[in-house]
Parts: structure tokens; C-alpha cells; sequence
């Protein structure tokens, strides 16, 4: 096995190395607050949705149906709440930071949706992730995965405005 060659760049490469490690802090710090605000947006958005679906819809047509009709409507929400954020944030329109952004708010939605469901509802975590078993919640969790994936959809077509 050869060793790679190593270049002795001066002072100067500790330097661009420092902007470099800089500027992808800066970079990730963005991706981090267009996350967490996207997450928030949708989070309270769904929040105030389930309760109406929960309370006055699934007693009347059931827990499928009625994530069925609000299913279209976080969709949307989560779709203009993510043009907003990137109008605003300055995420790079680059695959890997935009998949980044919309994992980040996946996983925070996920958090949320759980400790809602066990602290909420009191359901065991075992419980909560049984639930995803049923036809409602399953189909609500391949929305999720849709809003994950917005940030990067968005990069590629124009974002549309509210």
C-alpha cells in the first residue's frame, strides 16, 4: 500500500479549510431553523386538523375516511408552508441539503406525533407504534413521508407563493 501525498499548503490552506468548515456550520445552521420552522408550521397546522378529524369527523365515517378528507388538506398546508419557509431561509437548492431539511422536519413531526400519543393519549410507546398498523394512521404516515420529501420537490419546480 502507497501513502497519499501530502501537499503543504502554508498558512493560507488553514485558512480556506476555516471558511470551508465555516460556511457548512452556517449552512447546516440554516437547514436546522428552515426545519424547525417548517416542522412548527405544519405541526401546529395538523394539530388544529386532528382534533377537528378526531372530535367531529371519525365518529361520523371512521378513523379512514376521515384521514382520507384531511389528508388533502395538510398536504397543501405542508406544501405552502414549505415555499414559505424557503422564500425565506436560505437553504441551498442542492439534493442533499434539501433531503436534509425535510428528514430534520420528519423527524421532529415523528417525535412530536409520539410523545403526543403516549403523553397525550396515554398510550404505551409500544401502543403508538402499533397504531401505524391501522389503515388511518398507516395512510397518514405515507403523507409524512411525502412532506419529507417537499423541501427537495420544491428545489426542483418554481415554489409556488400562499
Amino acid at each position: 500500500m502507497t501513502a497519499l501525498p501530502s501537499y503543504n499548503l502554508g498558512k493560507n490552506s488553514q485558512y480556506a479549510a476555516s471558511a470551508v468548515i465555516q460556511c457548512a456550520g452556517l449552512e447546516m445552521l440554516s437547514i436546522l431553523r428552515a426545519a424547525f420552522l417548517y416542522f412548527t408550521l405544519v405541526f401546529a397546522a395538523g394539530f388544529a386538523l386532528g382534533a377537528i378529524r378526531t372530535l367531529g369527523v371519525t365518529p361520523r365515517m371512521g378513523e379512514f375516511a376521515a384521514t382520507l378528507i384531511e389528508l388533502p388538506l395538510i398536504l397543501f398546508i405542508s406544501w405552502h408552508a414549505c415555499a414559505f419557509v424557503l422564500r425565506r431561509a436560505p437553504v441551498p437548492t442542492r439534493p442533499p441539503a434539501r433531503l436534509l431539511m425535510g428528514g430534520i422536519a420528519f423527524g421532529l413531526l415523528i417525535i412530536a406525533e409520539t410523545t403526543l400519543g403516549v403523553v397525550g393519549l396515554g398510550r404505551s410507546l409500544s401502543e403508538q407504534i402499533a397504531s401505524y398498523a391501522a389503515w388511518g394512521p398507516a395512510t397518514g404516515l405515507l403523507a409524512q413521508f411525502a412532506y419529507a420529501l417537499f423541501p427537495y420537490l420544491q428545489s426542483r419546480s418554481r415554489p409556488t407563493s400562499l
